[in-house]
């Protein structure tokens, strides 16, 4: 296997497996053929071994290898190592932070990694990474944007969740592009992975259990901006139609300007000492010190910090953290949606300082609210004289600024995205310089086969990571032609009696619903919803099939709840809405069948996961696609 400079334990280290899941069995795989040459000690801990887990390990026959299966095996492990910590644990994704053997793992390791980063650290350094996360939207953009990079002649694989585990497929080594589909579970434990390309999808609630809250999930997500700066060009893309997304875009591009304010035009610096993400520990010039009657000019290569109401914190002007170099921003659509472009609608004027009353306040107004539209300026505007007078030209000529691209769709309907440009750009040119009609084609929505406006914002993203590695848009346009739905995905499955039926057994939260229910606009649409609760509100999925749903079938352990929804707002209902009830999948089948007609749609987009009735998603869809080829077979179809 090819030497890399990522590799963290190239001999005489312990390395800990906690969890024998599909990852956990994928990185013993791995270990097993390095362990002896580079001189590992590998341990593994799980809470039980089963049947199929001694059945694995027996084939694995790997020497050496000590386990123990127990609710405390990482301290029996470390009690047979005279609780010498282990050098790194690599911990299954199954495991949640606030299990027992996850806390064991941390108290007694020197490190705690995903298999994901540590299948990072293991690949070669001429390997390239993008890392797509997000709720929904996921598995689409890594296997569209791979089919892209593979079209363009990359040896080009999607991993991750989808397809070869991460390590598996650099232990196998015939790829040059790794597509990773990553989830919460996996981020939550990672420390230094820094791919090349980041896409950050959609963020709504979901995996709420796992995570014990809403905030704890998006810090998971978040995790994976944590290293974007560590190596050069990079990129990163932002679903910013999204109103978390577009609050963190919006951040990260603050992050990286790098600018703070003064009492005098000459930067005052001191020994501040900063965390891993950028933060001062110690400040420089306290607001409090910050008459009103002084004028704070902006200083590049500093940093500051807003309170919770986006006052002026910390008026100091003091050494940045150290980059490597600035990240490239893609904005994808704007707060309008995907057929606006972010860069006519937030020029500088909007988008950099913003010059308030109190000059001690004169600072980029609060951007900890996710639902409050950060580009709007709180603050009155700067006039085009104090825009001239600022000394950013001089002052950032040798200064390494982000780049922003805005990608959308333009009114031809074709997937774009601009030039890229800095804010030195702005200021030195003005807005009027960046011509949009030099935008990127990527190609035509037309010749997408994949449904719905949240798959052209998913193709979209993809075409944004794709063109990120190759330059070359060539051939994006055959990629969008070939490419079909994926399996469980808004997935046709077949007419019956002139009756369309799709399979979106994947739709297991509210949001990716509503983005299937919405995919189907001027039809006569039958949608079954139902399975195994999540307990997250359910309010605006009631308002969406109100307005895009003919009939609802609710079924399942989720039954009742929803009936109850759907039942305290049938007063908002319109007059041609009908909801029935059914016990399980196969009856709400079975009656939506009997309710359809011929032109109508029928679509299994439940809102919930699937462990009441069926071990996985994957299984539920494939029995309701069997249900609609036994149904075509009995009619003679």
């Amino acid at each position: 296997m090819e030497e890399c400079t990522r590799r963290f334990p190239v001999s005489n280290c312990s390395v800990l497996v906690v969890g024998l899941g599909v990852s956990g069995k994928s990185t013993l795989r791995y270990l097993r053929e390095c362990a002896r040459e580079r001189h590992l000690e590998v341990y593994v801990a799980d809470q039980a071994e089963t049947e199929q887990t001694r059945h694995f390990l027996d084939e694995l026959a790997f020497p050496d290898l000590q386990r123990c299966f127990a609710p405390d095996a990482v301290e029996v492990l470390a009690e047979n190592r005279h609780y010498t910590k282990f050098d790194v644990c690599i911990i299954s994704p199954g495991i949640p932070c606030w299990d027992d053997l996850y806390c064991q793992a941390y108290a007694y390791s020197h490190e705690l990694i995903s298999e994901v980063e540590f299948a990072w650290r293991e690949s070669a350094t001429s390997s390239r990474w993008i890392a797509i996360t997000g709720t929904n939207g996921k598995t689409t953009t890594t296997s569209l944007c791979a089919c892209m990079l593979q079209d363009a002649g990359y040896k080009a694989a999607a991993v991750g969740n989808i397809g070869d585990t991460c390590i598996e497929a650099v232990r196998q080594n015939k790829t040059d592009v790794y597509v990773a589909e990553v989830s919460s579970y996996q981020l939550a434990s990672s420390l230094s992975f820094a791919p090349n390309v980041v896409v950050m999808l959609n963020i709504t609630p979901d995996h709420i259990h796992w995570h014990q809250s809403y905030e704890k999930y998006k810090e998971a997500k978040f995790n994976l901006l944590r290293n974007i700066a560590r190596y050069r060009d990079t990129t990163v893309i932002f679903d910013i139609t999204n109103d978390v997304e577009r609050t963190q875009a919006w951040a990260q591009l603050v992050k990286y300007t790098r600018i703070a304010f003064s009492k005098h035009n000459d930067a005052q610096h001191n020994n501040t000492q900063y965390s891993d993400d950028g933060t001062p520990h110690s400040k420089a010039i306290s607001s409090s010190e910050v008459c009103a009657d002084s004028t704070l000019t902006p200083v590049v290569q500093g940093d500051w910090n807003c309170n919770d109401c986006g006052e002026l914190e910390d008026a100091h002007a003091i050494e940045p953290p150290v980059y490597n170099a600035s990240p490239h921003f893609v904005w994808i659509g704007s707060k309008a949606g995907l057929h606006s472009n972010a860069q006519s609608a937030y020029t500088l004027e909007k988008r950099a300082l913003l010059k308030a009353a109190d000059p001690a306040k004169t600072l980029l107004h609060n951007i900890s609210e996710s639902t409050h539209d950060v580009f709007d300026p709180c603050f009155e505007k700067m006039s085009e004289a104090d825009l001239a007078a600022l000394p950013f030209p001089k002052c950032t000529d040798d200064i390494d600024l982000p780049q922003l691209s805005c990608a959308y769709v333009n009114e031809h309907n074709e997937l774009c995205e601009t030039q890229p440009y800095t804010l030195r750009d702005e200021l030195h040119a003005g807005t009027s310089s960046l011509d949009a009609t030099r935008a990127l084609n990527f190609g035509s929505v037309d010749d997408l086969h994949i449904k719905g406006e949240h798959n052209i914002n998913n193709a979209l993203c993809a075409a944004s990571a794709a063109f990120a590695l190759t330059h070359n848009t060539s051939t994006f346009g055959n990629s969008f032609t070939r490419f079909m739905p994926l399996e469980h995905r808004i997935e046709p499955c077949g007419t019956v009696a002139g009756v369309a039926f799709y399979n979106d057994s994947k739709g297991t939260n509210v949001d990716s619903t509503l983005k299937a229910i919405t995919s189907f606009p001027n039809k006569n649409l039958i949608v079954l919803l139902g399975g195994e609760d999540k307990g997250t509100c359910i309010d605006e999925l009631v308002a969406c099939a109100h307005r895009f749903v003919h009939t609802v079938i609710v079924y399942g352990a989720a039954r009742c709840r929803f009936d109850e929804a759907f039942s305290k707002k049938e007063n908002d209902a319109p007059e041609h809405f009908c909801v029935y009830g059914a016990a399980h999948m196969r009856d709400a089948f079975t009656l939506a069948c009997a309710l359809a007609h011929k032109g109508d749609v029928v679509l299994l987009s439940p809102a919930c996961a699937s462990f009441d009735e069926f071990k996985s998603f994957e299984q539920r869809g494939t029995i309701f696609k069997q249900l609609v080829k036994h149904k075509r077979s009995e009619l003679g179809e």
